[in-house]
């Protein structure tokens, strides 16, 4: 599925350097290149078909492992309520794919079943705590694809609002 949000795909400026290949015009949005004149309708089936030409395989087996090294930091209280504490991690050095993104799991209180609380993009999150002591453990993913919970772990006490 494709969406068009009114921007160019690729840089129409570009020339192509092979004499014999047509240089196809990719964008609406330029005012030269959005009338119906242009033989642009197979351009996106061709690109990337093209494109999926180079892709380069993984020669390993693909390992995602969970992050290491959990720590944290009690920043104090935010809103007279709750306690900000700032978590960071590290990827395992054996992870050989690409990581997309980090679920934070979260056990409150101490002893309840780990539960999902939210998503990072950045080996870092801020988190907010309040009532009991929670246990922080992430969750390195690759797409759709996710580790198992760290096995460190971060343990958020409540230090305002009582």
């Amino acid at each position: 599925m494709a969406f068009y949000l009114g921007t160019a795909i690729a840089d129409v400026s570009d020339v192509a350097p092979w004499p014999l290949i047509e240089q196809p015009q990719y964008s609406r949005n330029e005012p030269a290149y959005g009338d119906a004149g242009h033989r642009n309708a197979r351009t996106l089936a061709m690109t990337a078909r093209s494109i999926a030409n180079f892709y380069e395989y993984p020669s390993d087996p693909q390992v995602l492992n969970p992050p290491i090294n959990l720590i944290g930091y009690d920043l104090g209280c935010y809103d007279d309520f709750y306690t900000r504490h700032d978590i960071y991690w590290q990827n395992d050095p054996a992870t050989n794919v690409p990581v997309t993104h980090y679920e934070l799991w979260y056990e409150q209180p101490i002893g309840q079943p780990y539960v999902y609380g939210w998503t990072s993009y950045a080996p870092y999150t801020p988190s907010y705590v309040w009532g009991a002591t929670a246990r922080d453990r992430i969750k390195a993913c690759s797409g759709p694809s996710c580790s198992a919970m760290s096995a460190s772990f971060y343990d958020a006490a409540p230090t305002c609002g009582f």
